[in-house]
């Protein structure tokens, strides 16, 4: 006999549970009942750990969704099991506890909801104000008979971008290597106005890749996927110019840039390059060969 699932969501013997944070439903607790021989648990100890290694029919496996919980007002979260537990009722009987974890399935949407919100800092050296205008300052006075002059000195100030940081889970083809869609993302700024910020100015930091589940699953269209999620973390900035970096002029003498200085001398270096984060990830994914 193969290990076998007699009962789940038992209010007698395990209640279902769920966690709550700020009227928003984080996680659901269940359990389920599994039944074998002796032969399939063992006599060496090591029976819990031996339960979780099967792929047993009925068992929520890491990354399986639990369809039966409502989403919190939308469809673009679900939950995914994240921690399973396994105990010993009796030789052959045994009860494994399984904890669904909200999660966000779409980059945008409700992940905004479910992502978290804050700053970094950062300082930046610059010869202009915040408007673009230099810098320039002039020393002299035609009373002594001097010529005035002039230089653009430059001044480190505090930069705290805001920052975004969501975590996503994807089905990835499973023969496809899962940081080809990371590159998607990673070191590129948004093409289009994307979070109330105009193109240019929020810069994708991180979009790193984790198994949420060991096992190869059954996709769409009869594909195999493997289910990841992926750390999102996104940085924005208030400048009119976005994240491209400014290149000037410096006169070698002064090692300052002249007051004068036009938009030949001073222009932003397109460095960082521009892709769609409106496009979800999961439709990246979808294009990947399988």
């Amino acid at each position: 006999m193969a290990f076998e699932v007699t009962a789940s969501h038992l209010v007698e013997a395990a209640p279902i549970g769920a966690s709550e944070v700020g009227g928003r439903i984080t996680s659901v607790t269940t359990s389920y009942i599994v039944e074998g021989e002796t032969s399939d648990f063992g006599t060496d100890g090591m029976a819990p750990t031996r339960l979780l290694r099967y792929v047993v029919p009925g068992l929520p496996v890491p990354g399986s969704s639990f369809s039966s919980v409502e989403t919190n007002g939308g469809f673009d979260t679900k939950f995914f099991v994240v921690d399973r537990q396994c105990s010993m009722m009796s030789p052959t009987m045994a009860s494994v506890s399984c904890t669904y974890q909200e999660m966000a399935i779409k980059l945008n949407g409700a992940s905004v909801i479910t992502g978290a919100h804050g700053t970094a800092q950062k300082t930046i050296t610059t010869t202009t104000d915040r408007s673009g205008e230099s810098l320039a300052t002039s020393y002299g006075s035609d009373d002594s008979g001097g010529a005035f002059q002039t230089q653009t000195p430059s001044v480190t100030v505090l930069d705290a971008p805001p920052t975004f940081a969501v975590d996503v889970v994807v089905d990835v083809p499973a023969v496809a290597n899962p940081y080809t869609l990371s590159d998607h993302y990673v070191n590129k700024i948004n093409k289009a106005e994307w979070m109330d910020m105009q193109p240019g100015q929020w810069l994708c930091m991180q979009a790193s890749p984790r198994p949420l589940c060991p096992i190869v699953l059954s996709g769409a269209g009869g594909t195999t996927v493997r289910r990841f999620v992926y750390s999102f973390k996104f940085a924005a900035t208030n400048h009119a110019s976005g994240w491209q970096p400014l290149a000037e002029w410096i006169d070698p003498t002064t090692r300052f840039a002249p007051a004068n200085l036009g938009q030949v001398g001073r222009f932003y270096v397109d460095w960082y390059e521009q892709t769609d984060f409106s496009i979800e990830p999961s439709t990246i994914a979808g294009s990947l060969k399988n």
